[in-house]
């Protein structure tokens, strides 16, 4: 019988960065204000975990969201950071992919719309939309 998980708590830390890094870049707090709802997205997706490829998936459409925002170099900063430090080895709680418990290890048969699936496809379409808007010349909201 499969585990089921709680549903995700919206109220995240969103683009939580260290206090000292906050401090010493600004950016990262205006970030945090401004492309939260990347972050959240972003957090829904670790919280449920998959594939390897699905983290890959999920922090990319972070930086691409971040970017849309007009953040490209935090949405690299944030990418470099997820990437060595968000991996399920580090078991940071609420931080580390799967921190929800239902997929710690990377597993290879995730359902194609699994709660993970689902917000990765969200959060991919929010970047896309933003990324789009800011070619016309309007600020995301």
């Amino acid at each position: 019988m499969p585990i089921v998980l709680p549903p995700f708590d919206r109220s995240t830390g969103g683009c939580s960065a260290p206090e000292f890094l906050s401090k010493l870049l600004p950016a990262f707090t205006l970030a945090n204000e401004i492309c939260r709802e990347c972050c959240v997205i972003h957090d829904e997706i670790y919280y449920y975990g998959g594939t390897r490829e699905d983290r890959r998936a999920a922090d990319l459409a972070l930086q691409s969201c971040i970017e849309g925002h007009g953040f490209p170099s935090v949405a690299e900063q944030y990418f470099f950071a997820v990437r060595p430090f968000g991996g399920p080895e580090h078991r940071i709680p609420k931080v580390s992919w799967a921190f929800g418990g239902l997929r710690f290890v990377y597993d290879t048969d995730l359902v194609p719309n699994s709660p993970s699936q689902k917000a990765l496809r969200a959060l991919q379409k929010r970047a896309k939309a933003e990324k789009d808007l800011r070619k016309v010349g309007k600020k995301p909201t």
